[in-house]
């Protein structure tokens, strides 16, 4: 009789359960870095929890990704095998990002119920509940895994591990978004917000992109930070962005279509690279290596700062800021322009036709010249030292130049032989014209004394 009664309770159970709608209670939950670094990529894993004694006809699981008021979402395929990949390569244009891959994570334990969902079934246990097909459809096959499962199973879970990566810094949130139909109606679910900052590219890292994103974020150091593209077309710049540095950025467009571009960006010292330090003063050097000819590069633009207290501590125009380039083992001065000012900064621009080592220097024009003298017979001089240790040393040099040629042609001359001759013959030479005149002068006088003596004796 008590067996009577308890098999009579147990189908009522069951069978109320079989007719009626199935309840929907779901956990949601993302697991996410707190940052990361631009272009690399990172796992999430987005967890679809059914409470326990329950079924639920999920209908769709889907990730939405905001970022600067933008949103994206993507649905993702619901899938109970454990390991794999329901979706690949999905772009997400508006949030700047890519969904490089979903997999089914192992830890995924619900099984399809046809007609009521998802939820846990024991690979043992009582009746059919090894079958693991058709659990919930009704009576019959599914009653006995139904009934059982919907008051003793765990919770049940379906979870995917998202490999996602940001192309572009900032401030990103993730959430988990699933619909459940329950009663003839769609339920949503979501997910706590999850927050990742996403940094620039630090120092000693290798990036790589497939196409390049609108703006790469370098933070420049001692070690090299390396970023590869599988492939940029003509009309697709590449800009690089760069923080910890005076250089600010690069433009770097293409001629036509290039492959597998990589680009190398650091510090350098100049001293322990073994480059002679170029003319002027220096503010900063940076080494950047492109693998790509410059026939390949249509422009190439490098803008750079230079602190305003710094020129003036060193007593520096900043029309004197120039760019130079060290190619084929010396340093080329490229055309660079002001383009505006900002926090403090003058902001540069020049113009490569190629990459190398670059540094930014201070070099004072030449010194005005000025006119001396008055009419015509007034001459040129510059003030500033250089000038006049290239002009005035000149007739220095004249005087020494005639003193030892005039010097031998006397050495030789001293034989016995010529006593007085030797002696008068120099003196014309030096002095000619003024002992002319001085004996002439001489004899005038000698003359006048005899006249006038004579004439008084008379």
């Amino acid at each position: 009789m008590r067996k009577a009664f308890s098999g009579i309770v147990t189908l009522a159970i069951i069978l109320l359960l079989i007719f009626s709608q199935p309840a929907s209670s779901l956990l949601l939950d993302l697991i996410t870095p707190r940052d990361c670094i631009q272009g690399k990529e990172v796992t999430i894993t987005a967890k679809v929890i059914i409470q326990s004694k329950e079924w639920s006809n999920i209908k769709s699981v889907t990730l939405k990704v905001t970022k600067d008021g933008k949103s994206d979402s993507v649905q993702i395929p619901v899938n109970i095998t454990p390991g794999a990949v329901v979706l690949s390569s999905k772009a997400l244009t508006n949030t700047s990002s890519e969904i490089v891959r979903v997999v089914v994570n192992p830890a995924t334990n619900a099984v399809f119920g046809y007609g009521y969902g998802y939820s846990y079934i024991s690979p043992v246990g009582y009746g059919y509940l090894g079958w693991r097909y058709g659990y919930g459809y009704g009576y019959g096959y599914g009653y006995g895994g139904y009934g059982y499962n919907a008051m003793n199973a765990p919770q049940a879970m379906i979870a995917y591990d998202i490999t996602w990566k940001a192309l572009s810094v900032g401030n990103y949130k993730l959430k988990l978004v699933v619909s459940v139909e329950s009663d003839g109606e769609i339920k949503t679910f979501e997910s706590e917000e999850k927050e990742i900052k996403v940094k620039p590219i630090p120092a000693g890292e290798r990036i790589e992109f497939t196409t390049p994103p609108e703006l790469i974020w370098i933070r420049v150091g001692e070690r090299v930070c390396s970023v590869v593209i599988a492939s940029v077309t003509k009309d697709k710049p590449v800009l690089f962005r760069m923080e910890d540095s005076a250089f600010r950025q690069v433009n770097l467009s293409f001629a036509r279509k290039v492959s597998n571009v990589i680009v190398n960006i650091s510090r350098v010292d100049l001293a322990r690279a073994g480059i002679t330090s170029p003319t002027g003063t220096v503010y900063q050097c940076i080494r950047i290596d492109a693998n790509v000819p410059e026939g390949a590069i249509s422009k190439a633009l490098i803008r750079f700062g230079v602190e305003k207290s710094w020129l003036s501590a060193n007593g520096i125009d900043k029309s004197w800021i120039k760019l130079q380039r060290f190619h084929g083992g010396t340093w080329h001065v490229l055309s660079t322009t002001i383009v505006g000012e900002e926090a403090g900064r003058i902001i540069y621009e020049a113009e490569t036709p190629g990459f190398s080592v670059f540094a930014i220097t201070a070099i004072a024009p030449p010194a005005p010249v000025r006119a001396v003298g008055g009419g015509g017979g007034g001459y040129l001089v510059a003030p500033t030292p250089t000038p006049t240790a290239t002009a005035l040393p000149t007739p220095t040099p004249a005087m020494p130049a005639v003193t030892p040629t005039a010097l031998p042609a006397v050495t030789p001359t001293p034989t016995p032989t010529p006593t007085p001759t030797p002696t008068p013959a120099p003196t014309p030479a030096p002095v000619g014209v003024p002992t002319l005149i001085i004996a002439i002068v001489a004899i005038a006088i000698v003359a006048a004394v005899i006249v006038i003596y004579v004439v008084r004796r008379r």
